[in-house]
């Protein structure tokens, strides 16, 4: 095990499931915090998170772990994450007032404001360093509108053009983005766009501030936005790419997927359900299948890429070693520079070519004079070279390589190289302004751009000029200091034929000689990585019949089980954390024995004050006994965890749920009537909104009755828990038997009425 371990997470989507995710993120900071004490065991590596990526509900977990790293009050924000998914992730408290006016089944502001209230806790002082100071954490936004993207698959001037839509988003951010007001509102829309369950919630409608910038707000480019996950509920991908630019001395990913059952491989021998080909049986598996092969495609690309690095690397040893093999990959180097740096200005300069003057043919040339490449990986690289073909040393290497890391110059590099990316929304947003006002109805050849447009195409590309420029004045400056400090050119280069004249000039262009392999690899460096699975499951012991188990309680229902029961909350919680207990002594970031047992002893510790701040929120006071969160954290300390993990569920003690305990016919039937009748409204709402559309005025004229109904039923049935009826007790089984007892009573006052009218 290396001294220093990096990690980086994709939180799966999961609706309720989430819970189970914020389980692994709070164990995953203790661990973390743990790594950093000064008398921890040997053995012990520092841990770092350093990418973070997140979907849909997963998105507000990796939301919430950014800001217990990146911020400097981590206890704070980890009381603040038990509290928000013991209490507030209630669906009572989604449900919405009668004043609400949205087109969602349920209320999100309670989302909006949960995740301020991390984001405003993490940037108070807290007495406590930044645990990482090199995070970069992406939410997967799904655009309802689409932004139009039309694709030419030649230079030839004559090739036809594609018209296609793009719908997927990452939102970007950096660690300092955590403790940052000017960017805590766009952190926030972010969060609850990315959580916003179609339907269920009211999508966001956004305005572009970019390119619109004057225009009457009626004319505004808006973009209709929803839950990430409908598009990509695994951003495993995403994070790919982000890592490539962090080398490490060990990397390990995990994907954390919190899927409650236990699926088998069938081999195309599965049980007459996965069969079934009527309508609803087909609609069913539409979205399962997608989302599926979401991470299969991603798994499979992690695999292509160890096959094409065995290839990359002699490579990479022949453009460090060969002047002139380096010299003719140069000569690609201009348009690779256009093409993949810049792939949104690519895409748009292929749209206005010859539609534009030669100021903007000017400003568009500039662009491939950047000076483009991952600083960072290429400086790893090249010690490393430095290794094989000189007298450095291994020890020597790694304390370079340890130095470039910790180099205080990272942040304005970073600061410089997230400006850069964020040019790329305004290219996309400048392309779908571009079609809908000059190329809607199809190419015009000859036709020239208004000023207007070309204005804004030039200022588009003056602002990514002046991006590169500073990013690469950052770059130099800081490859300047790193080599320097490193003392290389005291090494003996007599025989190596590689490095002609300085050092420095040696170096850059073997960074833009390996940025022109990599591109047409098309991946990637990303040495030393390992990617891991984290699920529910990882609680059980190897060998246990994982079909026969049920770990997780949030899976029912839809996967919106979570939300109607707090114990729920707690049981999918503690899971998470034990589930991460497993990861940590499996690979070796905690290690088994006295070690962990010395970990767990202090994160109990730390637990306790978790606890402290929790009875001491005024919103809390008024309770008469400790709440659940808070006895479950207590219990936990005391929980008997094998080593090996359960051999079943009956092995599993309190606080955590046995299988019946999380059947949705046990959940509090006096709770459910309710919040069924509220939904009810919420239809009502929504038809009654959207009534001047005729699909939805025929839908209410021929449901209104029908939910009027059913609604006054629920209600006489929520009545009926102080009648002598069979079957009593507060459950959802009963409050289903009591409804259609209700119903059942109806039916036969309803016969005796008409049979007495039918007497007269």
């Amino acid at each position: 095990m290396s001294a220093q371990v990096h990690l980086g997470l994709t939180f799966y989507g999961g609706i309720s499931l989430a819970v189970f995710e914020a389980g692994i993120a709070y164990e995953l900071v203790r661990a973390v915090q743990f790594s950093r004490t000064e008398d921890k065991p040997d053995g012990v590596p520092e841990i770092h998170v350093d990418v973070i990526t997140g979907t849909s509900a997963g998105g507000l977990a990796a939301v919430q772990m950014a800001a217990a790293l990146a911020g400097t009050n981590t206890e704070a924000v980890l009381a603040e994450m038990l509290k928000i998914w013991a209490n507030d992730a209630d669906i009572r408290k989604l449900l919405p007032t009668a004043a609400f006016d949205q087109q969602g089944l349920l209320d999100n502001q309670r989302l909006r404001e949960c995740a301020e209230d991390v984001l405003k806790l993490a940037a108070e002082e807290g007495g406590e360093q930044r645990l990482e100071d090199d995070l970069d954490a992406y939410l997967t936004l799904t655009n309802l509108s689409g932004l139009r993207e039309p694709v030419a698959l030649t230079d030839d001037p004559g090739a036809p053009v594609f018209p296609t839509t793009r719908h997927v988003e990452y939102e970007g951010f950096r660690f300092d983005d955590v403790t940052d007001p000017a960017q805590r509102q766009r952190f926030v829309d972010a969060a609850v766009i990315t959580a916003g369950f179609p339907v269920a919630f009211p999508p966001a409608l956004k305005a572009s501030t970019e390119i619109d910038e004057g225009k009457p707000e009626p004319e505004r480019t808006r973009f209709v936005y929803v839950d990430g996950g409908v598009m990509d509920n695994r951003p495993l991908g995403r994070a790919l790419d982000a890592i490539a630019e962090k080398p490490a001395p060990q990397r390990l990913f995990f994907f954390i997927d919190p899927n409650e059952t236990w699926v088998p491989p069938s081999y195309g021998a599965g049980d007459a359900a996965d069969r079934r080909i009527d309508p609803w049986g087909v609609y069913s598996k539409i979205g399962p299948v997608a989302r599926s092969d979401s991470i299969f495609n991603d798994l499979a690309r992690v695999r292509g890429m160890y096959d094409d690095l065995a290839i990359l690397d002699p490579l990479s040893r022949q453009a460090f070693e060969s002047p002139a093999w380096r010299a003719d990959l140069l000569r690609a180097y201009p348009q690779v520079v256009q093409r993949r740096f810049n792939p949104e200005a690519w895409g748009l300069w292929q749209m206005v070519e010859k539609a534009v003057g030669p100021e903007v043919q000017a400003a568009w040339d500039r662009v491939g004079r950047q000076e483009r490449f991952a600083l960072r990986a290429r400086l790893h690289e090249f010690v490393d070279h430095m290794v094989d073909t000189t007298d450095l040393t291994e020890a020597r290497a790694a304390q370079i390589k340890f130095a470039i890391d910790t180099a205080p110059g990272w942040k304005g590099y970073y600061e410089a190289l997230r400006g850069l990316r964020e040019t790329d929304k305004r290219f996309r947003q400048l392309k779908y302004r571009l079609w809908h006002d000059h190329f809607r109805h199809g190419p015009r050849p000859g036709t020239q751009l208004s000023e207007e447009l070309q204005g804004l195409v030039r200022e588009a590309f003056e602002a990514l000029d002046a991006a590169a420029e500073r990013l690469r004045g950052e770059r130099e400056g800081l490859a300047r200091q790193l080599l320097e400090a490193a003392d290389l050119q005291g090494l003996d280069l007599a025989a190596a034929t590689h490095c002609q004249g300085e050092i420095r000039a040696c170096f850059r262009a073997y960074a833009q000689a390996m940025q022109v392999l990599e591109s047409l690899a098309g991946i990637r460096r990303t040495p030393n990585l390992s990617v891991r699975r984290i699920t529910p499951f990882d609680i059980y012991a190897e060998g246990t019949d994982l079909a026969s188990v049920r770990p997780l309680a949030g899976g029912a229902l839809g996967s919106f089980g979570g939300f109607f029961d707090k114990s729920w909350r707690i049981n999918d919680f503690l899971v998470g954390r034990l589930a991460m207990r497993v990861q940590l002594r499996r690979h070796g970031l905690i290690p088994e024995g006295a070690a962990f047992d010395r970990y767990l002893a202090w994160s109990n510790g730390r637990d306790a004050g978790v606890i402290d701040r929790l009875k001491a929120d005024p919103s809390e006071r008024d309770r008469a006994a400790e709440s659940p969160e808070c006895e479950a954290l207590r219990r936990l300390a005391t929980l008997e965890f094998p080593a090996g993990g359960f051999a079943s569920d009956a092995d599993k003690p309190a606080p955590l749920l046995a299988a019946d305990a999380m059947d949705p016919g046990a959940l509090p039937g006096s709770r459910v009537g309710p919040i069924v009748r509220q939904l009810l409204d919420s239809v009502r709402r929504i038809l009654r909104m959207n009534q001047d559309r005729p699909f939805y005025r025929v839908l209410r004229n021929l449901l209104s009755p029908l939910l009027g109904v059913v609604g006054g039923l629920l209600l006489i049935t929520e009545r009926s828990f102080g009648l002598r009826v069979p079957d009593a007790g507060d459950s959802t089984q009963t409050f289903i038997k009591r409804f259609i007892w209700v119903i059942g009573w109806l039916a036969i006052a309803a016969f005796v009425l008409i049979l007495y009218m039918l007497s007269r």
